[in-house]
């Protein structure tokens, strides 16, 4: 079961986490306001070395279940170091780095909350109408349950044109609310879809053979092939399994040129298909064929 809801806090780390990954701002005005403030965030991360990343999906995560900056600085850091290691400086640096990017988000988006709530209703009813037959479509190619029982969609505004983030430590996907696709050949209910079958990827038969920011990296590649193939009786993709290094390049899924990681992943897949490897022992292979080409 789907709950959706929508978040302009949500929004603001979600920018944070599009300019730390080196996506552009489709708006150029706003990015160009944002992009200081949300460096401003990310050098607030930096000292934290390894765990810089893991802080950052962990405001993402977050942001939408707390108003209050310092209470979701606070969250975010025990969340990732635990009580005893949050002292208040580090989360008084942390809530004012992110109520800076807040103020200039709300300033330069004062009707944000009121846009999202708009977008909300046909994004909603295109995935009620097709969106319940993916997932089933996906789990069973996939061999297995890649979404929980219940999940949130928080809708944060579309800045990268079309992205989002899944946060199973929450189940919950950060989605972009575009009221058109960004391709016409790549539905976004397929999007959502695809984001929604990562969030069992902190299982611990996935997570624990790779680590879980590697686990979560790896779902998110083995999960596009699973989508696409799920979408071909659905009318959400064009053409299956071929539209491989189009999705990999739409959903930011790999920087650069995308045709090495769709051909290794079309080679995955054509394997995990043909066996009867479960699919945790799959996405591990998939982590390792991905770090050999690394």
């Amino acid at each position: 079961m789907l709950t959706w809801k929508t978040s302009t806090s949500a929004s603001c780390s979600h920018a944070a986490r599009v300019i730390g990954d080196g996506l552009e701002i489709v708006d150029t005005q706003l990015a160009a306001e944002l992009l200081p403030q949300a460096e401003g965030l990310l050098r607030a991360t930096v000292e934290y070395g390894d765990n810089a990343e893991a802080l950052l999906r962990a405001l993402g995560s977050l942001s939408a279940q707390f108003e209050n900056n310092r209470e979701l600085a606070r969250a975010a850091l025990v969340r990732v170091f635990g009580q005893s290691e949050t002292t208040d400086a580090r989360v008084s640096t942390l809530a004012a780095a992110v109520a800076s990017l807040e103020s200039t988000m709300m300033r330069q988006r004062p009707k944000l909350a009121e846009e999202l709530v708009a977008r909300t209703r046909p994004l909603r009813e295109q995935w009620e109408a097709r969106g319940p037959g993916l997932l089933k479509a996906m789990h069973r190619l996939a061999g297995a349950q890649l979404t929980p029982d219940s999940a949130e969609v928080v809708l944060v505004a579309p800045l990268a044109g079309g992205h989002g983030y899944a946060y199973p430590i929450t189940n919950r996907v950060v989605f972009e609310g575009l009221l058109t696709d960004a391709r016409p050949d790549l539905a976004e209910t397929l999007r959502l879809g695809w984001l929604l079958a990562q969030l069992n990827a902190d299982l611990p038969a996935v997570a624990e053979a790779v680590g879980p920011l590697r686990a979560a990296r790896a779902s998110a590649l083995a999960t596009v092939p699973v989508a696409l193939a799920a979408s071909e009786d659905l009318g959400l993709a064009a053409g299956g399994v071929e539209m491989l290094p189009a999705a990999l390049e739409a959903w930011h899924c790999v920087p650069g040129d995308p045709a090495p990681t769709a051909e290794a992943l079309h080679n995955w897949w054509n394997t995990y298909r043909d066996s009867v490897t479960g699919w945790p022992v799959a996405v591990a292979a998939l982590d390792q064929m991905l770090a050999e080409q690394s």
